[in-house]
């Protein structure tokens, strides 16, 4: 029975071993699934969590596995539909520069993340300021000609 390459464990198979579309192996590989232990370890709504992983990815994952003899681990079928269905309430978070109770709320809040984002705009402002005002110049340069006789 002694044969010259031993049967792998199906647990311990590695992901890039599989039969998964590339995509499908690099999105599970970033989420940190190495192995078809650690895929069978999920359920469809922690895979449809995932970032690429759609429902055509579950499916062709469930037949991979089905090849090895595992199966993903069973969970409930609507947490699957509301996994992607469902967005969670909006609840409010107070700001550590938010004002005392009854000041102003959710509007002072959006003053204080906008003050705390001031430096990003402003990176992706100024170039189109310079470029706006790039144009003006030309425009006006343009115009300045067209008053003195065309030169």
């Amino acid at each position: 029975m002694d044969s010259a390459e031993p049967a792998r464990e199906p647990l311990a198979v590695p992901i890039d071993s599989l039969e998964l579309p590339a995509r499908t192996r690099d999105t599970l590989r970033r989420a940190g699934i190495m192995t078809a232990g650690d895929l069978s370890a999920r359920d469809e709504a922690e895979l449809l969590a995932i970032a690429n992983i759609g429902p055509r990815s579950v499916a062709d994952i469930r037949e991979t596995l089905a090849s090895l003899g595992l199966a993903l681990r069973p969970g409930t079928p609507a947490a699957a539909e509301t996994a992607t269905a469902t967005v969670p309430p909006l609840t409010r978070v107070p700001s550590p520069r938010s004002a005392p109770a009854g000041s102003g709320g959710y509007d002072d809040e959006a003053i204080a993340l906008l003050s705390e984002a001031r430096f990003p705009v402003a990176r992706r402002l100024l170039p189109a300021l310079c470029a706006a005002a790039a144009l003006l110049l030309v425009a006006l340069r343009a115009r300045h000609r067209h008053r003195r006789g065309g030169r």
